[in-house]
């Protein structure tokens, strides 16, 4: 039996097949992650800021979970990201139509999403909560266009350091916070 092979290249194969029946809208237009658009907070951060913003909206650790998971969604519109990576197929159409931090990052998406969810299910404050602590985050690091399809941008641009700094501040003061306040709530338990 011949060994497979896997190219790394490979991966490409929905950006090649997309590519193919899209054409661009402009004839310098290609791919938004083919261009550097800035520096990102990473998928860890966004995920602890949700969980606490989740937490905060609910106090329970159900609440906790899907804002965390929440805090991971507005980044589907880069193919790039954590979450845009295994759902592409959703991701780069997203990110053709729209570009990175537009749609998905708007307080149109987030109304939208609430509203929908409100009238089926209790946990959407947790979802919205974990919704807009990634927005928040990134407009700390960079500039979002929240009142999509307005073509205002409204943010914070840092240089590097600062967002590294910024970055890794937020990541481990929140997760040191989730742990003092999960760990509190264990030992309430117990006694």
């Amino acid at each position: 039996m011949a060994d497979v092979f896997v190219d790394r290249a490979n991966f490409l194969w929905p950006l090649k097949i997309m590519n193919s029946f899209a054409p661009a809208k402009s004839a310098e237009k290609k791919w938004h992650y083919e261009r550097e658009e800035g520096l990102f907070i990473e998928w860890t951060t966004h995920l602890l800021t949700g969980v606490a913003a989740g937490y905060a909206a609910t106090n329970d650790w159900k609440g906790a979970l899907v804002g965390g998971v929440a805090a991971l969604i507005p980044d589907i519109d880069e193919p790039r990201s954590h979450i845009g990576r295994p759902f592409f197929f959703i991701s780069l159409p997203i990110n053709r139509i729209f570009g990175h931090r537009t749609l998905t990052h708007s307080l149109i998406f987030v109304g939208i999403i609430g509203l929908v969810l409100y009238p089926f299910w209790n946990g959407y404050l947790a979802l919205v909560a974990g919704l807009i602590a990634h927005i928040l985050g990134d407009m700390i690091t960079g500039k979002v266009k929240v009142l999509y399809p307005l073509k205002i941008s409204i943010g914070l641009p840092v240089p590097r350091l600062g967002y590294l700094m910024i970055d890794r501040i937020t990541r481990y003061g929140f997760g040191f916070l989730l742990l003092f306040v999960f760990w509190k709530r264990l030992v309430e338990m117990i006694t």
